[in-house]
This record gives C-alpha cells, structure tokens and sequence, in this order.
C-alpha cells in the first residue's frame, strides 16, 4: 500500500476503467484487499466532507501512473447543486506552483538547469523594470521558488474583483512595467506571477 498514492483531485481525472487495468493487477495491494481499502477510503472522505461542510470534492488512487479507484462526492458549490464526478474540473489557482517547482527540481535532477541559474537564462523574455533601489542582481529560479525574487503578488492585469487572470501572452508581454518590490534575495513576499 505503500506504493498507493491517495490524491485529492483538482483535476480531470479519467474515470477508472470497469475492468481492472494493468496497473490496477500490478499494485502492491492484494486485489482482494483493494475493495475494502476502496470501501474505507469512500466513507472516510464523505463522512470528512460532511463533517467539515466542504460543498464537494473528488479524490483518486493512482497505481503506477495508472487511476485505480476516483469518485466525486457531494455538488459542484453551495449555489450549483451539479454533482460532483472524477471528470469535475476545479480552479487549482496556487497548487500549480506545487506541480511547477516539482517539475524544475525534476529538470534540476536531470542536469538540465540550475536553482542559482538566472531565470533570463531560460526565459529570454524574462525582463524586469529596475530601480536604484532593486538593483541590477538577476532573479534566480531559486529566488522565483522560495517567494524571494522581489516580484510584486500580481500582475498589473490581474483583477480579483472580476476573477480575472491575464492570458500567458499577455503577462508575458505586461512583464517589462512590472518593477521589482525588493532587491531579488533580500525579502520574502508572494507572489503569483
């Protein structure tokens, strides 16, 4: 079981298969046992659900790279009584940095960049307006991952009260008027950009 990795969903999942699959037959739990474990992990997410009044999630256990068991649990939100499947889509907002700095440390394993790189080395169009005060010290990726880069929480295009998130192009291409709020490495401050 050690191998099982319980997931909470924020993203489509596939549904899984009807019939096992081949990793299903592959996983380290019995597969005699799998329905019970299954059985458990069920009633102990509705039953958490309805105990900490969550309006709806969906959960997962992938063997291997492969969806074993994924079910959706209560509605869509407190005003969208849709049920909840393995395929609901949820807004992940900042959990997609968990994915990012994963996948760099994975590229950093690899040899393929640096943490103390400058992110300009990778990112041509990385460019920054600079003050005296911020200095012209590049942003490293480690400065990026640790909220350490100087980088303001936003992008000048992001507007909360609409839930507006700019498109990449256009963050992309905002970048150049957005100034740094601190020397990179000097302070810690979230950032979304």
């Amino acid at each position: 079981m050690a191998d099982m990795l319980l997931v909470a969903l924020l993203l489509a999942l596939p549904p899984a298969p009807a019939a096992a699959s081949e990793a299903a037959r592959n996983c380290p739990l019995p597969a005699a046992a799998s329905g019970e474990v299954f059985k458990k992990i069920d009633t102990m997410l509705a039953d958490r659900r309805e105990a900490d009044g969550i309006p709806g999630l969906a959960a997962g256990i992938v063997c291997g790279s492969e969806p074993v068991w994924a079910k959706g649990y209560g509605v869509m939100a407190l005003d969208d009584a849709r049920p909840v499947t393995p395929q609901t889509r949820f807004r992940i907002a900042s959990i997609t940095k968990l994915f990012t700095a994963t996948a760099i440390l994975a590229l950093v394993e690899d040899g393929v960049l640096g943490l103390d790189d400058p992110v300009q080395h990778h990112l041509d169009w990385f460019e920054l307006r600079r003050s005296p005060d911020t200095g012209n010290e590049p942003v490293t990726i480690r400065q990026l991952l640790a909220h350490a880069s100087g980088l303001p929480r936003d992008s000048s295009l992001t507007d909360f009260d609409r839930l507006y998130q700019p498109a990449r192009e256009d963050a992309i291409a905002a970048l150049p008027g957005q100034g740094l709020q601190s020397p990179p490495g000097e302070s810690y401050a979230y950032s979304n950009l």
